[in-house]
């Protein structure tokens, strides 16, 4: 008689279960950190991502930030206004109130160089002849010259081996 009471109890106790967030998507404008969340719960005020992080490498933590709710049942994102070297990689982790956890991370891209700035090479174009017709350019022969490589020290390395094996024979 007391079991069922108890199973009755127990079955209308609404507990309430933690899990991670979903999904997590990173953007970065140069400006602002945009992380988008997706954490579907029945209620944002009592279920809801309590803390975000925001850690660079190298750098170390650039931002904590704890929240009492989350702004919707289901999809929202948090700006951060934040500087970010250009080339760190950034990551974000964010914990549920109840449980759960997820990390993400973004790399900073760097900006590319101007190449108008940058002079890369000239170019000459050819005489013109009487007949109107171009003179070939001259045939430039490449030179190399071939630094010491791999196949090049196999055989001093067989040689020394050969040298070894033929040692420890004859101190045996």
């Amino acid at each position: 008689m007391v079991m069922p009471i108890i199973c009755l109890l127990f079955m209308s106790v609404n507990v309430a279960t933690g899990h991670a967030p979903s999904n997590l998507r990173l953007t970065y404008d140069g400006e602002v950190l945009q992380a988008s969340f997706t954490h579907e719960v029945d209620n944002p005020a009592v279920h809801y991502i309590s803390r975000v992080e925001v850690k660079a490498e190298g750098i170390g933590t650039l931002l904590q930030r704890e929240y009492t709710s989350q702004p919707t049942r289901d999809i929202f994102t948090y700006n951060f206004s934040i500087a970010l070297p250009p080339g760190s990689i950034v990551r974000v982790k964010a914990d549920c109130n109840i449980g759960g956890r997820i990390q993400q991370e973004i790399s900073v891209p760097i900006p590319p160089t101007s190449l108008s700035q940058t002079t890369i090479g000239t170019f000459e174009t050819p005489a013109e002849t009487e007949i109107g017709r171009t003179t070939p350019p001259p045939v430039v022969t490449p030179t190399t010259t071939a630094a010491p490589g791999f196949l090049s020290v196999v055989p001093l390395l067989a040689t020394a081996l050969a040298g070894l094996a033929f040692v420890r024979r004859r101190s045996n």
